[in-house]
């Protein structure tokens, strides 16, 4: 927490949100989210990722910054897939499948994945459907 290098810090953070203080270490990836800005996209999704590892009640805070992830970054880099996939997450989470269908379904359609990796994970979400009737 001490280094002066923010993805450092913001590793350290997200280890004391997993431990026994979940506040302090969401506190701290807060801070330096902000400090950061709009240039700070992975710090943004690292506190994201946090947020839904802290539970259902933090769900939309996730999403929320997620979305602002996929907003300020450059389609089809690292960084807008892995927002675009925590949001998915999300709503398989809250067991909105329909809607994480949609999203996938929608960015498979518009951005299509140059990494085989992020085309099979959204065409996963597409075949939750199937599964479930």
């Amino acid at each position: 927490l001490d280094s002066p290098n923010p993805t450092v810090q913001a590793s350290g953070y997200r280890l004391l949100a997993w431990s026994s203080d979940a506040s302090g270490g969401l506190d701290g990836l807060t801070r330096l989210s902000q400090q950061a800005g709009r240039v700070g996209g992975a710090l943004q999704l690292e506190l994201s990722n946090a947020l839904a590892d802290s539970g259902p009640n933090r769900w939309q805070q996730s999403s929320d910054l997620a979305k602002i992830v996929v907003a300020n970054s450059a389609a089809g880099n690292q960084l807008n897939w892995q927002a675009r996939w925590r949001l998915v997450k999300n709503h398989l989470l809250l067991g909105e499948i329909t809607e994480a269908q949609q999203l996938a379904k929608l960015w498979l359609a518009t951005q299509p994945a140059e990494m085989s990796l992020w085309k099979t994970r959204f065409e996963s979400v597409l075949l939750e459907r199937k599964s479930n009737n």
